[in-house]
């Protein structure tokens, strides 16, 4: 501007065309930054209050993994969803799946993160937990805009005559173990389990359910068939045997052998996961501690965790 000014007229000399300069640079770079101040704070308010806002509304309705499966096996759920997105915006399920997918902010899953795991996580683990969070902040908020909500979780507690079981008096936990020994993640987990069950002798009481991964077929079920009548016969030596189970190492002389003897074994196997599947479970090893629901293999660090964060 002041260059067009010293341009268009010849008289304006070139101490007035710097006076008007310094002027412009004195004020109009104030408003430029005033303008620019307030345009950030506007930005940086409506961002952290949207933030918070959507931290609160998430944290009073986060449903568990286990709560998500549960509605989403349920038919009658599925329907609802799928009438309710139809007909309110014009979409498929999946469709209106993936565009709450793009709304989840990092804000959240990070937020979620640290609320539930109480750690850091490993590197090689964080991404996938980052992504299971932000399922559950996707079904969450299509659940409740539908107004779908999970039933109570109440804790099982099996018949201690019938199911395997370490009891000790008055625990301080109680965990219920959904799990095979043809289950590669439940192989896995299973010395970390006998690591916090040392760690905490006497104040674990510890449940061992069956859930066969081929439930119809009665070889898939052999071994957790052999588990439950070892159990009834040696149950001083059922820890050590749970060894040779996984590692598929059991001996024919134990007295569990034919099909008579195996056979009202075999009747409990298919009675567990019957009930395993009403309530919920779908995947192994699946654990209840304290009523609460955790679904995949566990090290010591995460048992660790999840001991801390269900303490009475």
């Amino acid at each position: 501007m002041p260059i067009l000014i010293v341009q268009i007229s010849g008289k304006i000399d070139l101490e007035t065309g710097l006076s008007f300069l310094s002027f412009f640079c004195k004020f109009g770079w104030g408003i430029f930054l005033f303008h620019l101040i307030f345009y950030i704070a506007i930005f940086c308010s409506l961002f952290f209050c949207s933030a918070e806002n959507a931290k609160i509304e998430v944290l009073n309705n986060l449903y568990s993994e286990l709560e998500i499966k549960q509605l989403l096996s349920d038919s009658e759920v599925i329907t609802s969803l799928k009438d309710f997105t139809n007909e309110k915006y014009g979409l498929g399920l999946e469709e209106w799946k993936l565009k709450e997918k793009e709304k989840v902010s990092d804000f959240e899953i990070t937020h979620f993160i640290k609320l539930e795991s109480k750690g850091i996580f490993p590197i090689e683990v964080l991404e996938k937990e980052r992504e299971r969070i932000r399922t559950r902040i996707v079904w969450t908020r299509i659940l409740n805009e539908v107004g779908v909500k999970p039933k109570p979780s109440l804790m099982v507690i099996p018949d201690p005559n019938i199911v395997p079981n370490i009891i000790v008096k008055n625990p301080k936990w109680t965990i219920v173990e959904w799990s095979d020994y043809n289950c590669s993640f439940c192989k896995k987990s299973f010395p970390e389990n006998k690591k916090i069950q040392n760690r905490y002798e006497g104040k674990i009481s510890w449940y061992y359910l069956s859930f066969p991964l081929e439930p119809d077929n009665k070889e898939g079920r052999k071994y957790l068939t052999i588990a439950r009548c070892l159990w009834k016969k040696y149950p001083e030596q059922y820890e050590s045997l749970q060894t040779q189970l996984y590692k598929k190492e059991i001996v024919n002389h134990l007295g569990c052998v034919t099909e008579k003897e195996l056979a009202p074994f075999d009747e409990l196997v298919v009675k567990d996961y019957k009930k395993g599947s009403a309530i919920g479970v779908r995947s192994i090893p699946t654990f209840q501690i304290n009523g609460r629901w955790i679904v995949g293999a566990m090290d010591l660090q995460s048992w660790e965790k999840a001991l801390k964060q269900t303490e009475p």
